[in-house]
């Protein structure tokens, strides 16, 4: 948003903000210098309630779903993303981690989240080095490593796939 007239500056940057708060990205509110340095003539103060509507029926299909994976998994590994924050679930997702008792992984992304500890190792003797940091750390732990397309499962090379995409957005 380019603010070129000041008369319709107020409305233009209430508008940037409440965008910015309902779709929770950041927004960019350009103001050419020759403006920049005069008053705006008084905007009202904005005010900004926060939804909590949901779909139920959507939201009580993905429980399911996800107590049925949780379920047939025999080590879950539940994967912080960068939504947590803006959702004010991060306490949240720990509390459920260390109620289900599953071990927690951190995208790149999301690499804020909490008290993380994390490290890149490239042989065996690093990454059980590693793991052991990240068993005694108490926090999330990312352990980033490079794996041999030979070694690893297809559904791990699918998910990596996934993850870049998801990444890249």
């Amino acid at each position: 948003m380019i603010v070129r007239n000041l008369d319709d500056a107020p409305a233009q940057i209430d508008a940037a903000i409440s965008a910015c708060v309902k779709h929770r990205k950041p927004v960019y509110i350009e103001v050419p210098c020759n403006l920049a340095g005069s008053p705006l003539p008084s905007a009202q103060p904005l005010s900004f309630p926060r939804s909590k509507e949901c779909d139920r029926a959507a939201l009580e299909a993905a429980v399911d779903a996800a107590v049925q994976m949780l379920s047939a998994a025999v080590k879950p590994v539940l994967i912080a993303g960068v939504k947590l924050r803006p959702l004010e679930a991060t306490l949240a997702f720990r509390q459920f981690a260390d109620a289900a008792g599953c071990a927690v992984a951190t995208m790149a992304n999301a690499k804020g989240f909490g008290n993380g500890w994390g490290t890149r190792v490239e042989t065996e003797e690093e990454l059980a080095a590693a793991i052991g940091k990240a068993i005694a750390h108490n926090g999330p732990s990312l352990i980033e490593c490079i794996i041999d397309r030979d070694d690893c499962s297809k559904e791990l090379l699918e998910w990596g796939v996934r993850v870049s995409a998801f990444n890249s957005q």
